[in-house]
């Protein structure tokens, strides 16, 4: 069932909860690719935790500064309420996906968001072309490889430099 959302532009005061959610994101998916992978002999996995984060907070700062970024909040919210649910990263120009993420919620008299179409609401706001125009995601996580087999979305990491 679709769920009513609205987007927002990203603030300033929005940054600790997307770099905390985008980092933390990212590391729990490639520590569990890399500490997994029987095929890679663990190769990847000398790359510390510092490094990592240090990389990934760089790319972020990158794609942040020349992306399309979004508040995903409930319809519900009030006008100038700075209440998110999740955010939404975009290319401004191409139909790329950088990172879409909506909270879980579900903590004691907090309603649960996943799993209402939230996500897919805000994605057919940013991408109101698809599937005319397909979609290409750039970060590799769960949720992203659910877009993929949902939006038929390709994967290409080459594309945030």
């Amino acid at each position: 069932m679709p769920t009513d959302v609205t987007l927002r532009p990203l603030e300033l005061a929005d940054a600790p909860m997307v770099y905390k959610t985008w980092l933390g994101v990212a590391w729990d998916d490639w520590r569990g690719k890399t500490d997994g992978c029987r095929n890679c002999n663990r190769r990847f996995s000398y790359v510390g935790k510092d490094a990592f984060m240090d990389g990934m907070h760089a790319r972020v700062t990158r794609l942040l500064s020349r992306s399309t970024c979004w508040a995903i909040c409930p319809a519900s919210a009030q006008a100038g309420s700075d209440y998110m649910i999740g955010f939404l990263v975009r290319d401004p120009y191409e139909p790329v996906l950088h990172f879409v993420y909506v909270i879980k919620g579900g903590g004691k008299g907090s309603a649960q968001w996943r799993g209402l179409g939230i996500a897919t609401a805000a994605m057919r706001a940013a991408f109101p072309r698809w599937p005319e125009e397909p979609i290409t995601f750039t970060q590799d996580t769960a949720a992203m490889r659910a877009i993929k087999a949902k939006w038929k979305a390709q994967y290409n990491p080459f594309l945030v430099e």
